[in-house]
């Protein structure tokens, strides 16, 4: 293990960011793992998809037995839907820290990030839709999995059981409404007050909403 961790210093040191009990029973195999696919390699093209492979898993990995050794999973929750919630959740942590950035930037220096690169394309298109659409696709996509897949129950009993299929809904939730709140931040005044009013008077709701700058913006993001 010494000889490992001289060899991979800093690959080693973010291996001690897994959970103590998954460190010890598996933190010298993943060392040793890496480096025998290392050493196996024959060029350094492999060895650097070798080491962008590592780079891709490892914060998922990370983040995956965390949150399983911290009880937050039920046991029998299928691993699709814990490796699909941990991807969908970092899909969406863009979103907020952007936010979260801006609103530091209002109150430390009282003005915000509007005119900066974050706010432009593509890069708002990447953080506002992209990867919260990305994120509710693939939540969306295992839910349903979780209802095709899981057949020992009724229908009702699969869609009602939040238990198990709760860490894709919660990020398909927020995601879906991260794209509803994009696409009519600034044109609420014409339905908000009466919610029923958009269903009843579609075309004067979508008249109302093209009027405004922010969904032809919205729609050239598309």
């Amino acid at each position: 293990m010494d000889k490992l961790n001289k060899r991979f210093p800093i690959y080693s040191k973010m291996i001690g960011l897994y959970p103590a009990g998954y460190r010890k029973e598996y933190g010298r195999q993943i060392l040793q793992t890496t480096a025998d696919m290392l050493d196996n390699s024959v060029s350094s093209g492999s060895k650097a998809r070798i080491w962008l492979k590592v780079a891709v898993d490892l914060p998922l990995n990370i983040a995956k037995q965390q949150i399983q050794y911290s009880g937050v999973y039920m046991k029998d929750t299928p691993s699709y839907i814990k490796t699909t919630s941990v991807i969908s959740g970092l899909l969406l942590l863009p979103f907020f820290i952007a936010l979260a950035a801006n609103g530091l930037d209002k109150a430390i220096n009282n003005h915000t990030l509007y005119n900066s690169w974050l706010w432009r394309r593509p890069v708002l298109g990447l953080w506002v839709l992209y990867l919260p659409l990305t994120a509710f696709l693939l939540a969306g996509a295992s839910y349903l999995l979780y209802l095709i897949r899981h057949r020992r129950t009724s229908w009702l009993k699969r869609v009602l059981d939040v238990k198990h299929s709760w860490p894709v809904i919660i990020p398909a939730v927020i995601a879906l409404g991260i794209l509803f709140i994009i696409a009519f931040h600034d044109s609420v005044q014409c339905w908000v007050q009466t919610p029923t009013h958009l269903v009843t008077h579609m075309q004067q709701a979508w008249r109302c909403s093209v009027n405004n700058q922010s969904l032809p913006a919205f729609r050239k993001l598309l």
